[in-house]
């Protein structure tokens, strides 16, 4: 009796000793791909993840402006000795100014589409409170919320319209130069290159006031 129940116990064990031989053989199945896009925000935080993303943006777009903005005075300059290389660093730099624009726009699109949502989650939030004294809070910040939202919507219109007459400024120098790439052709865009600095500088005005906006919603929302 004891000789048969050792012989099944160790039966039992190499069965199961092959059992688990066969599935560490085994490939598991694929994982499914990592999504490389960013989690959407959540309905009630105000988009501050993005909120933030937007403020480095920010930052770098107006980097992107002023080696714009270098890059056409290097190109100006009569006194420099590359004037191929300056155009080619020129256009570089606007292609890569455009880009950080065009990436501002977007996000500012994307705060403004996530904005229904979010306050309609609030009202949800409030709706389920019945102490008088938090209702009143949420309230209170509800509305600073919202006025500083209406904020970022009309500061972020302004960029926008701002970066119009400065992108176009500078797509008709390099259209003028590059069917005339000579000291001549340059000497015409005094007045041009004096008209794309100071737009310029509104551009970047105006997105440190939409990024002063956003820091101060951070810091106190």
């Amino acid at each position: 009796m004891f000789r048969t129940t050792a012989r099944a116990a160790a039966l039992s064990l190499a069965l199961g000793a092959g059992l688990l031989a066969g599935c560490g053989g085994s490939k598991p199945p694929p994982a499914p791909p990592v999504s490389s896009a960013p989690p959407p925000p959540k309905a009630d935080s105000l988009a501050s993840p993005t909120m933030g993303q937007f403020v480095t943006s920010i930052d770098t777009a107006q980097t992107a402006i002023d080696m714009m903005l270098g890059s056409l005075v290097t190109l100006t300059d009569p006194n420099s000795t590359d004037l191929r290389g300056a155009y080619e660093i020129y256009c570089d730099n606007l292609a890569r100014m455009k880009q950080h624009a065009e990436g501002i726009k977007k996000e500012a699109e994307g705060m403004r589409a996530s904005r229904d949502s979010y306050f309609a989650a609030w009202e949800t939030k409030m709706t389920d409170t019945d102490n008088p004294t938090i209702r009143a809070s949420a309230e209170a910040r509800r509305k600073r919320l919202h006025d500083a939202h209406d904020q970022i919507v009309t500061q972020s219109s302004e960029v926008k319209d701002a970066y119009l007459p400065f992108v176009k400024d500078l797509e008709d120098i390099k259209k003028y130069l590059a069917s005339d790439l000579s000291r001549t052709s340059v000497a015409d865009l005094g007045d041009a290159s004096k008209k794309v600095q100071a737009s310029g500088a509104v551009v970047k005005e105006k997105l440190a006031k939409l990024s002063k906006t956003m820091t101060d919603i951070q810091a106190g929302g």
